[in-house]
């Protein structure tokens, strides 16, 4: 919105405060979560084995939250090919590599926990560093040649925590119907159960990917225009990706209903 009318001075507010308020929430949240491991571990899943993973995902918190945000900003400056590199590739490459290199070390499960942070913490840094170089206005300092305006200030972040506080409800509701279902199988059956089922959600999702890639340019695209009042610009842009999205998935779509049982033994085995 701001960078459709060129107000790179709210921007640059923008992201310093909110990656405060995100540093102090999700430090807490970590060790809130740290703390309760055990008690979750036990008394909701009634495996104590899962203590240490929770832990090791506790102090991950920080990092992956201020890793979205910065990736975020790269999403919303349309750096889709700096942000599907760091999300889709350095992700899924760095922790498959680091994992495979603990195991080598003798790690064995407690890799699995390992390689997570370490993969985080450096798509974290690696998102921050791209931010820095590629998008050097969002972190202009204020001094005498950029003066400060604290009425405006405040309206600026009154308007972000207007538009965002009500999407705080329905991300809690998404990850709870994201979640949910894995939730319910490891409190009645067990883990083992939980990962057959999560071997099977991962077909399902390649539906999602088509959306996915038009998604990444299309929200900080027609915000863009939408500030410039490009109403109709918008609405050209959603019939147009909501055309190849069907284009895109229809036959996926087909093959997945059609043929489960040899997309399933393709993927995963017979078993």
């Amino acid at each position: 919105l701001y960078r459709g009318k060129n107000n790179y001075q709210k921007i640059a507010y923008l992201v310093k405060t909110g990656s405060k308020i995100l540093i102090y929430t999700s430090v807490l949240s970590g060790i809130v979560s740290y703390l309760l491991s055990e008690f979750i571990a036990v008394n909701i899943f009634h495996n104590p084995d899962l203590t240490i993973y929770l832990k090791i995902f506790s102090i991950g918190i920080p990092f992956y939250i201020l890793a979205t945000f910065y990736l975020g900003v790269l999403k919303g400056f349309e750096k889709i090919q700096w942000y599907s590199f760091i999300l889709n590739i350095l992700q899924n490459v760095s922790r498959v590599g680091i994992l495979v290199f603990l195991i080598f070390l003798g790690l064995n499960a407690n890799s699995i926990g390992y390689s997570y942070i370490i993969s985080v913490i450096l798509i974290f840094i690696c998102a921050y560093l791209v931010c820095k170089i590629k998008i050097p206005e969002i972190f202009i300092k204020r001094g005498k040649n950029i003066p400060t305006n604290n009425a405006s200030d405040k309206k600026a972040l009154h308007s972000l925590f207007s538009y965002s506080w009500p999407l705080i409800f329905l991300g809690a509701v998404y990850s709870i119907m994201y979640w949910a279902d894995s939730f319910v199988i490891g409190y009645y059956k067990d883990a083992f159960t939980v990962g057959i089922y999560n071997a099977a959600i991962p077909l399902c999702s390649i539906l999602n990917i088509s959306a996915d890639l038009f998604a990444q340019a299309f929200v900080p695209l027609v915000t863009k225009e939408y500030s410039r009042g490009n109403t109709k610009v918008v609405g050209k842009i959603s019939k147009q990706i909501n055309k190849w999205i069907v284009i895109i998935n229809l036959p996926i779509f087909i093959i997945m209903i059609f043929f489960q049982g040899a997309v399933i033994n393709l993927f995963f085995g017979r078993e």
